[in-house]
């Protein structure tokens, strides 16, 4: 990583890092070419590590920027604003590979992995879906049993950006000696380690620039240093991992949708109609209102949400799910109204409108489908508030 200047202060350090992202997009990055070939080129990889971007959230004793929460998902949102299928690569390092380690990992699991993860040395991703089950955790069959001082992991695990990725933070029902030892466990594998397999990448409608694939653990072997907190209590640490990931994906989509009010504002100025030009005219007026004022009370409910304490883990997790589909929902609305008001030039590949929609359609699916969590919020809702 290059030298940091260690005396800014978060806010500066990611001001300073905003205008880096964006001139370094205008100048270096293909976005439409990542896209259509699916795949982000390797320099990018190499040119954010050294800038510390996949470090945002990691203290700089490890490595990091060290920045705070506010300030992390200042630079998310810029991320989105750039390019959402970037932005999640992010988020999914971050918050899906790092935070569980942070924040749940043995002291010897930090200091080997965090420094090259927050380095982008290695780039780190989740195992949670399977093949049978998408939101329904209850439904997992990925298990591990205790063998001595180790833990023989078996399962497969679908839609992890994991064949990038050097370290992955499996999820599976786990079995121990006594009869009370069993219960959904976190493990920390490398995917160099023997068993661990990559499957197919699945041909997703967006984020396609980054590879989503499966993955197969046949008997791997994983010490106790690497099991996130402790056995049989992952549900809790899944949850967390959620909750950050969920409020990271909607700073994902308020970017995106800063970004298609900002590309169908400067059309609108300039597409001249009969009487006046088209962002003059009354029902195009209320349609920015509409998509302004869902923009300003989604990122008013993300800062109340991060406001949160992390102690109150059940008030944030339930308000984070709520946030997720609700900027999800606006954000896929939004985005796709703003291509409509660009008329023909909005269905043009050339404009980035398609891939915005594209992008954000994966919102709906991703750290737990729209439908799913709105049961789950309105359970918690009627018994547990």
């Amino acid at each position: 990583m290059e030298h940091q200047e260690t005396h800014l202060t978060s806010e500066m350090k990611a001001d300073k890092l905003i205008a880096w992202i964006r001139e370094y997009a205008e100048k270096f990055l293909n976005l439409q070419l990542a896209d259509e070939r699916r795949c982000i080129p390797p320099y990018v990889f190499m040119d954010w590590g050294n800038q510390g971007i996949f470090g945002l959230n990691v203290p700089e004793e490890y490595g990091g920027l060290g920045l705070s929460e506010k300030d992390y998902y200042r630079v998310i949102m810029q991320l989105g604003a750039i390019d959402m299928s970037l932005a999640m690569l992010v988020v999914i390092h971050t918050e899906n590979g790092i935070g569980p380690i942070l924040r749940f990992g043995s002291e010897k699991a930090k200091q080997e992995l965090i420094p090259l993860m927050a380095s982008g040395r290695y780039i780190g991703a989740v195992g949670v879906t399977e093949p049978t089950f998408g939101t329904n955790f209850f439904e997992m069959k990925s298990n591990a049993r205790k063998e001595h001082d180790q833990w023989i992991l078996n399962g497969v695990k679908r839609w992890n950006s994991a064949n990038w990725a050097t370290i992955i933070n499996v999820f599976a029902i786990a079995k121990g000696d006594g009869l009370m030892e069993r219960g959904m466990t976190g493990f920390t594998v490398l995917k160099s380690q023997p068993g661990v397999e990559m499957g197919p990448e699945a041909l997703t409608i967006g984020a396609r620039a980054i590879m989503q694939n499966g993955m197969t653990f046949k008997d791997v072997r994983i010490d106790n240093d690497y099991v996130l907190g402790a056995p049989y209590k992952g549900g809790d640490i899944l949850e967390s991992m959620l909750s950050h990931a969920r409020i990271s994906s909607s700073y994902i989509l308020l970017g995106g949708m800063k970004r298609a009010m900002q590309k169908v504002m400067r059309f609108l100025k300039r597409r001249k109609m009969p009487g006046a030009t088209l962002i003059d005219y009354p029902f195009i007026i209320e349609k920015l209102n509409d998509a302004a004022s869902a923009i300003v009370a989604i990122e008013k409910l993300a800062g109340m949400v991060c406001a949160i304490d992390e102690k109150e883990q059940g008030l944030r997790s339930l308000l984070g799910e709520l946030l997720k589909v609700a900027a999800s929902e606006f954000g896929i609305k939004i985005i796709k109204q703003c291509m409509h008001m660009a008329g023909g030039r909005g269905y043009m590949e050339n404009n980035d409108f398609g891939r915005l929609m594209r992008d954000s359609l994966a919102s709906y699916y991703g750290e737990g489908a729209n439908d799913g969590l709105l049961y789950l919020a309105g359970k918690d809702i009627l018994y547990k508030t």
